[in-house]
């Protein structure tokens, strides 16, 4: 995972754990984020990746990260119990 922090991946990312954070999740300036993206790949992922055991490590960080923080069982739970307080307070 090698991602600019918007969308879900300021949620799931550890940087340097799971995946790699592109920049420092400024707004969008092109020609800085051309710079990271060529950063994080240059002096951070390739040189993770030609480390195999530690690439299989991160890949395996992301996946128990994906599993427990975006599977649909924690996202029901969370619907539900943001949903039922919603109930308790509109009702009191």
């Amino acid at each position: 995972n090698v991602s600019i922090l918007d969308g879900w991946w300021p949620e799931g990312c550890v940087d340097d754990v799971n995946g790699f954070a592109i920049g420092k999740g400024l707004p969008c300036d092109d020609a800085r984020d051309l710079e990271a993206l060529y950063d994080t790949l240059e002096h951070r992922v390739l040189p993770k990746w030609k480390d195999r055991k530690a690439w299989q490590k991160m890949m395996a960080a992301s996946i128990a990260m994906s599993q427990g923080q975006f599977g649909t069982k924690r996202m029901i739970l969370e619907y539900f119990s943001q949903l039922y307080q919603l109930e308790v307070s509109a009702g009191a």
